[in-house]
């Protein structure tokens, strides 16, 4: 049984928890409040109400956090890590779900509660989906629907179930119901394209899409209520590719990775406000990855396109540290994701190798040989695998990375914070 947590200032589903819920860690003062809600019966206890709900749904659990996260959630990511896997084993193995040869474009890969993931279309024509449980790769037609030539890069799964595609070079910002497989032309965004490239769920159950060009805003859009906003004017000088989630002394911020700009920048959702966090020291990046700094921070591991493998390390200040010098480029890897083992996998675009990094120690590895087909995102599955979502290319095929070790619990891959590009 799960339980969200909320402090008796906040309505509503609160965040994620930690573990599957087990009365006796909390308190040993439970007073039934009413069906399925709890209150812990001390008045000085961090959580003052515990919903609980039997079995849980990413619908009204994973989408949603509190807005006073804060270190509980570093805790969280270390609970849910596996420490020494890499010391101890081998190194994932790789291998192909073949679709039949045909050339697949996707950029981006969305975990779903039933642990399908969906694919969001760039030069393809319809939605991908693989499945892990029968091993297969499907597309999923849309009807009604015409998609341009890189359409989208990337989507974000919203506390509605649905999920949202991030307009690339499409006019639309497109909503995809995986439940009955329909895809809707939602709202005609206005903005120049390319327009944005990845995106990530604020705490207000937004959609917080990171810009591409110069003259794009960081914009916002909320399925439920079909409303696209223009938040802030960045004032770029180049391009952005993926954006990161992060908790801060009770805020919320997002990351905008740059891939030209010679900044990374940081987003206040609450504040609506851009500001420059420190310079990119002429490295370019495809994304970028949040883990914990095994001291109580933030770690953000930014996958390089090329120069340097970086470590964005969060806190009172910014600090930028190489891990590793002069990637092979141009556009060596593009997005990766978090390992229940801790380390962070990058999939590689150019690169013929899986990157492999490990935040604690500062190292870097080439992890797996693949083919020569690029990847645009990694996606952790349920099992503990990773699908790398294929991005063109001759005999282009969905690329599975076997790691081992599933997660620990289910919030862990589902999490916003991690299922995105």
């Amino acid at each position: 049984m799960a339980a969200y947590f909320t402090r008796s200032s906040v309505s509503g589903p609160g965040i994620v928890p930690p573990s599957p819920f087990n009365p006796s860690s909390i308190s040993t003062n439970l007073v039934p409040a009413q069906d399925n809600v709890y209150s812990l019966g001390i008045s000085e206890s961090r959580w003052t109400t515990a919903f609980l709900t039997f079995p849980p749904t990413y619908k009204y659990q994973s989408a949603w956090y509190s807005l006073n996260y804060g270190t509980d959630f570093i805790k969280w990511i270390q609970s849910s890590i596996v420490s020494g896997f890499w010391t101890s084993s081998a190194f994932p193995s790789y291998s192909n779900i073949s679709p039949g040869g045909t050339k697949l474009s996707f950029f981006g890969g969305i975990s779903l509660s039933s642990g399908r993931v969906i694919l969001a279309p760039n030069n393809s024509s319809t939605v991908g989906c693989f499945n892990p449980f029968t091993e297969g790769y499907s597309t999923m037609l849309t009807p009604g629907i015409t998609l341009p030539p890189s359409a989208f890069n990337g989507g974000v799964l919203t506390p509605s179930g649905k999920i949202v595609f991030v307009p690339f070079q499409s006019g639309n910002v497109c909503v995809y119901n995986h439940e009955d497989t329909t895809m809707a032309n939602t709202f005609q965004h206005n903005v120049k394209t390319p327009s944005f490239c990845g995106g990530v769920l604020d705490h207000q159950g937004n959609v917080t899409m990171i810009p591409y060009s110069t003259s794009s805003n960081i914009c916002t859009y909320n399925d439920q209520s079909n409303t696209f906003s223009n938040a802030a004017f960045i004032g770029a000088n180049g391009t952005f590719a993926g954006g990161v989630i992060y908790q801060l002394a009770g805020s919320t911020n997002v990351v905008c990775v740059p891939q030209t700009n010679s900044n990374v920048c940081v987003f206040s959702p609450q504040t609506r406000t851009v500001s420059n966090l420190i310079s990119s020291q002429g490295n370019r990046f495809s994304g970028g990855v949040l883990t914990s700094n095994g001291t109580g921070g933030y770690n953000i591991v930014l996958v390089p396109s090329s120069g340097n493998v970086c470590l964005l390390t969060i806190g009172t200040t910014a600090a930028m540290s190489n891990i590793v010098t002069n990637v092979p480029g141009p556009r060596a890897f593009s997005g990766g994701c978090l390992l229940p083992t801790g380390n962070v996998i990058m999939a590689p675009f150019s690169s013929s190798n899986v990157g492999m990094v490990d935040p604690i120690k500062m190292t870097y590895s080439n992890s797996t040989p693949v083919p020569p087909n690029p990847f645009a995102g990694a996606t952790l599955t349920r099992d503990g695998r990773v699908v790398l979502v294929p991005a063109g290319g001759t005999n282009s095929n969905v690329g599975i990375l076997n790691t081992i070790t599933p997660p620990q619990n289910n919030e862990f891959w589902l999490s916003p914070y991690f299922n995105k590009f």
